[in-house]
Order: structure tokens, then C-alpha cells, then sequence
């Protein structure tokens, strides 16, 4: 998931996709995109999430997620070394996008 404190933030509430929605004053697509990270938004729909939430909009515009160049992109906390099995995804990703290039 892209954006796993928006979603977490939503459920304590006890929201809805759907009501989070209705009291933006936005379409259940168009926070459904907020969410999953597919669209950044206006400033003002995450000022009013930070008042709906009480969590600051910082916390919840964080993306998060599986992505191979992110992980690898990742320090290990007591090493500072990027970790084997990132560097290993980056890697699959890089040879699958350039498979995907060549068969196209």
C-alpha cells in the first residue's frame, strides 16, 4: 500500500472511504487515488485531514510500499549497508523493465 497512514488514520476514526469523501467535499475515486498514492492532491484537502485526523498531514501524505528501488534505496539502521535482499529486488526490477523495453 502506498499510503498505509492515511489508511490507518481513516479506520481509528471509524471512517469510510466514502465519508472521508463526503466531508472533503470530493469524489470516492478522487480519495481513493488520495490513498493509494495514485494522486498528491491539494494542500487544502490535507490540511483538512490533518483536522480530521489529528495526525499531521506530513505523517499522512507518507508513502510507503514493496517498491524494489525503494527498498533498495533503504540503509540498514546498524550498518548503514543497503541489505542484500534489496539490492537484490533493485535488481530483478532493472532487468524486468529492461526485458519489458527489448520485447516491445
Amino acid at each position: 500500500m502506498a499510503r498505509e497512514n492515511l489508511k490507518t488514520a481513516r479506520n481509528d476514526k471509524g471512517m469510510t472511504q466514502q465519508q472521508v469523501a463526503d466531508h472533503l467535499g470530493i469524489s470516492l475515486r478522487y480519495y481513493q487515488m488520495l490513498e493509494s498514492g495514485d494522486f498528491n492532491g491539494r494542500y487544502e484537502l490535507w490540511d483538512a485531514l490533518e483536522d480530521l485526523f489529528q495526525v499531521h498531514q506530513r505523517k499522512l501524505r507518507e508513502m510507503q510500499g514493496n517498491h524494489p528501488v525503494q527498498a533498495a534505496n533503504r540503509l540498514e539502521p546498524q550498518t548503514g549497508q543497503r541489505s542484500a535482499q534489496a539490492s537484490l529486488e533493485a535488481v530483478q526490477c532493472a532487468l524486468v523493465r529492461s526485458s519489458d523495453r527489448s520485447a516491445g
